[in-house]
């Protein structure tokens, strides 16, 4: 995982791990933008985030009711999801992100108030990680900027 850097720093909105584009220019300050300034975050060589519960101020295993995401450049319909599962690791429910408003440094927020808890929530972003190296079309590299989540509970 990785966390994106400061304006000004080499790694702000992933300029240093980003492709190039074919003008030389990394890709991540062109493609994302930020609903928190500055940072966001993301898996490195992957585009799967695995997110499981704890109750607070404690390693006890929690379920959740609810969930909700800020994701930084959706572009490819039907690629970004959320996936919850239950205690015994079985599918619950899946929601698929809809695409960003804009091509390029837009913002997707899913929140989901589930009626049966989630032990874990899988978050799959795009259909490449951020870091993947650039190609045409380019990989829809995905970031995470803000999660949002109800009070875990003890299983």
């Amino acid at each position: 995982m990785k966390v994106s850097g400061d304006p000004g720093s080499t790694s702000f909105l992933f300029a240093d791990v980003t492709a190039l584009l074919p003008n030389g220019q990394p890709w991540g300050p062109v493609e994302f933008g930020t609903f928190s300034p500055s940072r966001f975050f993301a898996p490195m060589d992957s585009n799967v985030t695995d997110v499981s519960f704890v109750v607070p101020g404690s390693s006890a295993p929690a379920t959740v009711t609810a969930f909700g995401v800020v994701l930084v450049d959706v572009d490819v319909a039907d690629a970004t999801k959320l996936e919850f599962y239950d205690r015994d690791e079985r599918l619950i429910y899946r929601h698929v992100v809809p695409v960003a408003g804009a091509k390029s440094k837009g913002l997707s927020f899913v929140g989901v108030q589930l009626n049966r808890p989630a032990a874990r929530v899988r978050i799959v972003a795009g259909t490449h990680p951020v870091n993947a190296p650039f190609q045409d079309p380019p990989p829809d590299g995905v970031g995470i900027d803000d999660v949002i989540v109800a009070e875990p509970v003890a299983r």
